[in-house]
């Protein structure tokens, strides 16, 4: 398992938690150095996240982040426990907002199948009208 930075394109700064044994193509750069008896993935992955990277992207047409810009990023990292205490929760609260986002959308989803019938309805009742 590693971090990743998406560095090309239009997703140019996007932060993933990548699973081992992944295809990694030139448009990101693996963070490979993190040391796992002192940094929690999961917690560098949520802070980078947050962080942002718009102040190392380079080019308008073609946005970019090279090596050298990622590498003069610093970072405060708390004790490996603590890191791992603010990633469980911060993950948890990710899987919460995407569950409700789904909810969400299901509700849009319902809510538009109710006005299309609602709208077949007022056509069979009013027919003719505007």
């Amino acid at each position: 398992e590693t971090v990743a930075v998406t560095c090309r394109g239009s997703t140019c700064g996007e932060v993933s938690l990548i699973p081992a044994k992944s295809y990694i193509t030139g448009n990101s750069m693996c963070l490979d150095g993190i040391e796992a008896d002192l940094s929690s993935y999961h917690f560098v992955y949520q802070l980078l996240r947050h962080r942002g990277f718009n102040d190392v992207i380079s080019g308008s047409a073609q946005p970019q982040i090279v090596g050298n810009a990622i590498k003069r990023i610093r970072i405060a990292i708390p004790k490996l426990g603590e890191q791992q205490k603010i990633a469980e929760c911060l993950t948890t609260l990710d899987e919460v907002i995407a569950a409700q986002s789904q909810k969400l959308d299901a509700l849009k989803t319902h809510k538009k199948g109710l006005m299309e019938n609602l709208s077949l309805m007022y056509d069979a009742t009013f027919p003719g009208s505007i």
